[in-house]
Formats: structure tokens, sequence, C-alpha cells
């Protein structure tokens, strides 16, 4: 892989710093929800560390403690250990106060990268990586309360689509940056936490489902700045929590990065369908993905826009 350089989006934070001390300036396009969007925290914080350390992230696991505003952050970078395979170091974002911490391993040597081999458990379906992305209709988003979404291109695939009350807790799509944007493991994570929580996929209305933990992996390898197929699976879930496996390939069906992450169920719906009127959340995606409230197909409202968590 080529060594790690700043890679600055409309989404990953725009980082300043050396050693120790550095600083990030997210821009707000990158807002989800509530905050920043947690795949652009993590991007950023992981791409902190490959800065600070010369090195290029293999792994991450982040908490995110609190949203993220749009402005100036604060990244204290410590490295734990330094070795010649790897090098163990923790990210903390500060803004006023503690918001998210990163345990990022490195290696300083990506020799051999173009050697890697993969043996997944599963492999993306062969008619969906043939398909032309460019033909399925785009995924809309909120993009008042999800500004975030105006740089992100999701083409859903298969049967289980978000908001659809399907039997399977499962969301696959192709996704890209809608501005070409070098392949790095800020982007992979940044990607991976992209779609929305597989559990929407058996669900008529959306709650908020943050993520509390993720933990990424990514392959010491190069790919084309262009579409990328993902998929992702609620693997369990409670009343309040659940846990979503995800993993990114290129277009040519090379696994690429795998993540898990731990997300909070803030509030379950509170009645049938037709509740959907007091929830702050947006009752359609795109024309013809799922009408809950028997809108027509043309209509595309956002309730409650003043999202808060409960």
């Amino acid at each position: 892989m080529t060594p790690p350089t700043r890679q600055t989006t409309a989404l990953l934070g725009a980082l300043s710093g050396e050693g120790a001390v550095w600083s990030a300036d997210f821009l707000p396009g990158a807002r989800a929800w509530a905050g920043i969007h947690g795949g652009a925290v993590v991007g950023t914080m992981l791409q902190a560390a490959e800065l600070a350390t010369g090195a290029t992230a293999v792994a991450v696991t982040a908490h995110l403690h609190a949203p993220v505003r749009p402005g100036t952050t604060r990244l204290d970078i410590a490295i734990q250990r330094a070795g010649r395979a790897v090098i163990s170091a923790q990210t903390t974002l500060h803004q006023e106060d503690r918001r998210a911490t990163a345990q990022v391993l490195l290696s300083p040597d990506a020799a051999g990268a173009e050697d890697l081999r993969t043996w997944p458990r599963t492999l993306p379906p062969a008619a969906e990586l043939r398909q032309d992305p460019v033909v399925i209709p785009r995924l809309d988003l909120p993009t008042d309360v999800m500004p975030f979404a105006k740089h992100v291109d999701i083409r859903p695939l298969g049967d289980h689509l978000p908001l659809a009350g399907g039997s399977l807790p499962e969301l696959r799509a192709w996704i890209r940056l809608t501005e070409p944007h070098p392949y790095s493991p800020a982007l992979a994570a940044l990607l991976l936490d992209a779609l929305f929580p597989s559990l929407y996929a058996v669900q008529t209305e959306p709650v908020p489902i943050p993520t509390a933990e993720i933990t990424a992996h990514f392959a010491p390898t190069e790919a084309a700045p262009d579409w990328f197929y993902i998929q992702q699976r609620t693997v369990w879930a409670t009343p309040g929590l659940c846990l979503d496996d995800a993993e990114l390939w290129t277009a040519e069906g090379r696994l690429l990065a795998q993540a898990r992450q731990l997300r909070r169920i803030l509030r379950q719906p509170a009645g049938p369908a037709a509740s959907l009127h007091e929830q702050p959340v947006l009752h359609r995606l795109r024309p013809g993905l799922s009408d809950p409230v028997g809108r027509g197909a043309d209509e595309q409202v956002l309730h409650g826009s003043r999202y808060r968590p409960a």
C-alpha cells in the first residue's frame, strides 16, 4: 500500500498537527442526525494515528461516547508500543470533553500486500456483482437531518430493503462517495458504517440506533476509487442493543475490510404504523421502497426534523 497521507473529503475531518497532538475540523455536511457521522469520526481518528506514526492502519476499535459537533476537535495520539511488525496507538478525540476513543493497530511495512490471499466465509452473489450500479435506483435519504447522505451514493440490492418489513435483518448495496476518493482504511471505516442499521430490513418504522462501539479490520491492499459492494447483517438483538456485521468488497469481488459494531436501540416504535406521524423519522426512503402508512409514491416527508436522542 502507499504510505498514509492527509486525505480530506467533505466527510473526513481536515487534519493538522504533528507528533502526539492533532486537530480535526469537521464540516457541517458530515453530520448525521445528532452529530458527525460515526464512520467519519472513526476514519478521521485512525487517519490521525497513521499520520502520527507513518504506518498504515490494519485494525481499529472505537468507542463513541457522545456526538461530535461540526467544528474543531483535538486529537491526542498515544503510542503504546512500536514494534517492527505492528504499532499500537490510541487516539482520543476531545471537544470540550472526551467524545470518542480509538485503539488503532498499524503496520509500518505493508510489503507483500500485492500477494494478499483471502478465504471469506461467504461470497457476494455473482449475479449482484454483475449488475451495473448506475442502472439501480439510488437510495434517497433525508438530507436535511442527514447532510452526510449528500456525499454517499447507495444503490440497494436484493429483497431485503430498509423499512420493508422483511424477515431477515440484512442489507446489501453498491456504495461509493459522490466525489471519487482514493481508497484507504479511513475510507473503508466510513463506508462500513454508511448503511442503515440492518434491523431496518425487518422494520417498517425507523428508530434511532446509533453506534456505541465498532471494530474493523482492513486488508493491506489497494482498490480503485469507484463502486464498492457492501453487505451487512444483524447477528443478534435485544430491546436495547444489537450487533451488526459488515463486509466491504471491490467491484470484482475481492474482500477489503470487515467490521462488527455494537449499536444502542434508543427507542422502540410506540404503536402501529399510523403512529409514525409522531416519530421524528423519515417514513419513505425512496418511491417504491416502502410505504408503511399508505401515502402516494411521489410523497416524501420527514416528520419531527428536530431529532434528539431519547
